[in-house]
Protein backbone atom coordinates (compact mmCIF):
# COMPACT_ATOMS: atom_id res chain seq x y z
CA UNK A 1 0.00 0.00 0.00
CA UNK A 2 2.53 2.68 -0.99
CA UNK A 3 0.12 4.89 -2.72
CA UNK A 4 -2.28 5.08 0.01
CA UNK A 5 -2.81 8.64 1.48
CA UNK A 6 -4.21 7.52 4.72
CA UNK A 7 -1.05 6.07 6.34
CA UNK A 8 0.76 9.44 6.32
CA UNK A 9 2.89 9.41 2.75
CA UNK A 10 5.11 12.47 2.09
CA UNK A 11 2.38 14.27 0.01
CA UNK A 12 -0.08 13.84 2.93
CA UNK A 13 1.97 15.45 5.14
CA UNK A 14 2.19 18.37 3.37
CA UNK A 15 -1.20 18.74 2.33
CA UNK A 16 -1.72 18.79 6.33
CA UNK A 17 1.07 21.00 6.86
CA UNK A 18 -0.03 23.58 4.08
CA UNK A 19 -3.85 23.60 5.75
CA UNK A 20 -2.39 24.16 9.31
CA UNK A 21 -0.37 27.04 7.83
CA UNK A 22 -3.51 28.40 6.13
CA UNK A 23 -5.55 28.28 9.35
CA UNK A 24 -2.40 29.53 11.79
CA UNK A 25 -2.45 32.76 9.54
CA UNK A 26 -6.15 33.24 9.12
CA UNK A 27 -6.06 32.77 13.16
CA UNK A 28 -3.14 35.38 13.48
CA UNK A 29 -4.71 37.89 10.46
CA UNK A 30 -7.92 37.61 12.93
CA UNK A 31 -6.08 38.82 16.02
CA UNK A 32 -3.88 41.47 15.00
CA UNK A 33 -7.00 42.70 13.23
CA UNK A 34 -9.13 42.32 16.34
CA UNK A 35 -6.63 43.73 18.85
CA UNK A 36 -6.23 46.84 16.95
CA UNK A 37 -9.55 47.39 16.15
CA UNK A 38 -10.69 50.97 17.26
CA UNK A 39 -14.32 51.34 16.75
CA UNK A 40 -16.00 54.84 15.24
CA UNK A 41 -18.44 56.58 17.60
CA UNK A 42 -20.75 57.64 15.73
CA UNK A 43 -23.17 59.61 19.08
CA UNK A 44 -20.88 62.24 21.03
CA UNK A 45 -21.55 61.43 24.64
CA UNK A 46 -22.88 64.98 25.22
CA UNK A 47 -26.37 63.52 24.44
CA UNK A 48 -26.47 61.09 27.20
CA UNK A 49 -29.74 61.85 29.34
CA UNK A 50 -29.74 61.64 33.12
CA UNK A 51 -31.92 62.82 36.28
CA UNK A 52 -31.86 66.66 35.36
CA UNK A 53 -33.67 66.04 31.80
CA UNK A 54 -36.31 63.83 33.38
CA UNK A 55 -36.91 67.06 36.60
CA UNK A 56 -36.90 69.07 32.92
CA UNK A 57 -40.05 67.37 32.26
CA UNK A 58 -41.60 67.74 35.21
CA UNK A 59 -41.49 63.87 35.64
CA UNK A 60 -41.92 63.32 39.63
CA UNK A 61 -39.26 60.97 40.90
CA UNK A 62 -39.42 58.62 44.31
CA UNK A 63 -36.88 59.47 47.34
CA UNK A 64 -33.64 56.93 46.98
CA UNK A 65 -34.60 56.34 43.16
CA UNK A 66 -31.19 54.71 40.84
CA UNK A 67 -31.94 56.12 37.50
CA UNK A 68 -31.40 53.26 34.82
CA UNK A 69 -32.08 55.19 31.54
CA UNK A 70 -33.95 58.46 30.69
CA UNK A 71 -34.31 59.08 26.60
CA UNK A 72 -35.78 61.71 24.66
CA UNK A 73 -38.52 60.60 22.20
CA UNK A 74 -40.54 62.37 20.01
CA UNK A 75 -43.19 63.14 22.01
CA UNK A 76 -41.49 63.74 25.46
CA UNK A 77 -39.27 61.43 28.27
CA UNK A 78 -39.00 58.02 29.08
CA UNK A 79 -37.32 56.53 31.94
CA UNK A 80 -36.61 53.24 34.04
CA UNK A 81 -35.79 53.59 37.59
CA UNK A 82 -34.99 50.97 40.31
CA UNK A 83 -36.89 52.37 43.59
CA UNK A 84 -36.85 50.35 46.74
CA UNK A 85 -40.89 50.24 47.24
CA UNK A 86 -43.05 47.80 46.27
CA UNK A 87 -44.90 47.94 43.30
CA UNK A 88 -47.73 49.22 45.04
CA UNK A 89 -46.34 51.32 46.63
CA UNK A 90 -44.97 53.19 43.62
CA UNK A 91 -48.23 53.41 42.03
CA UNK A 92 -49.55 55.25 45.66
CA UNK A 93 -46.75 58.07 45.00
CA UNK A 94 -47.58 58.86 41.56
CA UNK A 95 -51.36 58.84 42.38
CA UNK A 96 -50.86 61.14 45.16
CA UNK A 97 -48.04 63.21 43.44
CA UNK A 98 -49.60 63.73 39.60
CA UNK A 99 -53.32 64.22 40.89
CA UNK A 100 -52.16 67.09 42.94
CA UNK A 101 -50.52 68.26 39.72
CA UNK A 102 -53.95 68.29 38.05
CA UNK A 103 -53.57 64.84 36.09
CA UNK A 104 -56.35 62.52 36.06
CA UNK A 105 -56.33 58.84 36.16
CA UNK A 106 -57.33 57.51 32.87
CA UNK A 107 -57.03 53.94 33.01
CA UNK A 108 -55.64 51.18 35.77
CA UNK A 109 -54.15 48.10 34.98
CA UNK A 110 -52.73 45.11 37.29
CA UNK A 111 -52.00 41.54 37.26
CA UNK A 112 -51.74 40.92 40.95
CA UNK A 113 -49.41 42.38 42.38
CA UNK A 114 -46.38 41.78 40.62
CA UNK A 115 -47.18 43.96 37.45
CA UNK A 116 -48.74 47.25 38.01
CA UNK A 117 -49.76 50.03 35.41
CA UNK A 118 -51.58 53.56 35.45
CA UNK A 119 -52.37 56.03 33.09
CA UNK A 120 -52.59 59.39 33.70
CA UNK A 121 -53.86 62.69 31.15
CA UNK A 122 -53.64 66.23 31.27
CA UNK A 123 -55.17 68.24 28.66
CA UNK A 124 -53.56 66.46 25.34
CA UNK A 125 -50.59 65.07 27.29
CA UNK A 126 -50.35 61.41 28.95
CA UNK A 127 -47.88 59.90 31.03
CA UNK A 128 -48.14 56.08 31.65
CA UNK A 129 -45.90 54.56 35.25
CA UNK A 130 -45.96 51.06 34.58
CA UNK A 131 -43.85 49.28 38.50
CA UNK A 132 -43.14 45.41 38.13
CA UNK A 133 -41.92 42.99 40.07
CA UNK A 134 -39.38 43.12 43.01
CA UNK A 135 -35.91 43.65 42.76
CA UNK A 136 -34.01 42.86 46.00
CA UNK A 137 -36.49 44.52 48.22
CA UNK A 138 -37.78 47.06 45.34
CA UNK A 139 -38.97 47.38 41.84
CA UNK A 140 -38.23 48.89 38.41
CA UNK A 141 -40.22 52.03 37.41
CA UNK A 142 -41.36 52.72 33.88
CA UNK A 143 -42.32 56.47 33.20
CA UNK A 144 -43.35 57.41 29.63
CA UNK A 145 -44.47 61.07 28.95
CA UNK A 146 -46.01 62.17 25.98
CA UNK A 147 -46.47 65.90 25.45
CA UNK A 148 -48.65 67.21 22.73
CA UNK A 149 -48.93 70.31 22.20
Amino acid sequence: MKGNLLVGSKKTRVIVKAVLFTFLFFFIFAYVNFTFYKPRVTDETGKVRGAKEVREYGIPLPSKYVLISADETVYGMQSTLEVDKTPLEVQVFYKNVLLAEGWEVERELGTGSSVLSTEFKRGKDKMMIVSAGEVGGGCLVSVDLRKFE
